[in-house]
């Protein structure tokens, strides 16, 4: 969301760290092992030392293989894609300042705030379905 709202829409952002956030978005949303794939794709385009490329990368390291298609399975050692995403927010909220950044990076920071504040839909439903 941070990367997303700060890097998607500026004038300044190359057509290859548009279509890495533009990836990793489709990722989220559809959840396929192609778009996993054409995350990593987008990722190897602008570099994973970059907020976009860090964050397309996350979507490929999250689940899945890492391997090579038609390879014996590798899963992604834990943790990788949460530093991936740590390192894309930090990246994109180190970069130089407008006001226009800094206004998205404090509606990132409230949206943070008030997914951590809601209880997770998610955990509601283990609870009522883990056995007695």
């Amino acid at each position: 969301m941070c990367v997303w709202n700060t890097l998607r829409d500026q004038p300044d952002a190359s057509p290859n760290a548009a279509a890495a956030v533009d990836a990793a978005v489709q990722w989220v949303l559809t959840r396929t092992e192609d778009s996993r794939r054409a995350a990593r794709e987008a990722a190897d385009a602008v570099g994973m030392q970059t907020p976009s490329g860090a964050v397309a990368a996350s979507a490929f390291w999250s689940e899945g293989s890492v391997s090579l298609v038609g390879c014996p399975d590798v899963p992604a050692p834990p943790g990788v894609a949460a530093k991936l995403v740590v390192n894309a927010v930090t990246m994109t909220a180190a970069a130089p300042a407008s006001a226009e950044r800094t206004a998205a990076l404090l509606q990132s920071l409230r949206i943070a705030a008030e997914v951590l504040a809601t209880p997770s839909p998610w955990s509601a439903v283990a609870v009522e379905e883990s056995p007695a």
